[in-house]
């Protein structure tokens, strides 16, 4: 998935890395990298890996990569989740 993120201010693709790495530190089904996460990345894992932070045409438009491997359904990794200390 791509998204394309308006931006209040203009920031550096560290900046936003940063932020998502701050935000998302405690979260073990969600990581953070630096370059666009691949589909190989991910494969037979739970969870979602974001990354290839990146501006489109401005600093106030981030465009950040996330991936899934959808072929592991949800119930096991709402299952994960919920009882995993």
């Amino acid at each position: 998935m791509t998204i394309s993120i308006p931006l209040s201010k203009p920031f550096s693709s560290r900046d936003i890395r940063n932020i998502y790495q701050d935000t998302y530190l405690s979260e073990r089904l969600v990581g953070i990298r630096g370059e666009p996460p691949y589909v190989r990345d991910i494969q037979g894992k739970h969870g979602v890996e974001l990354g290839g932070f990146a501006f489109h045409e401005s600093p106030r438009r981030v465009v950040i990569c996330a991936t899934i491997d959808n072929l592991l359904k949800g119930a096991a990794t709402q299952c994960l989740r919920m009882w995993a200390p």
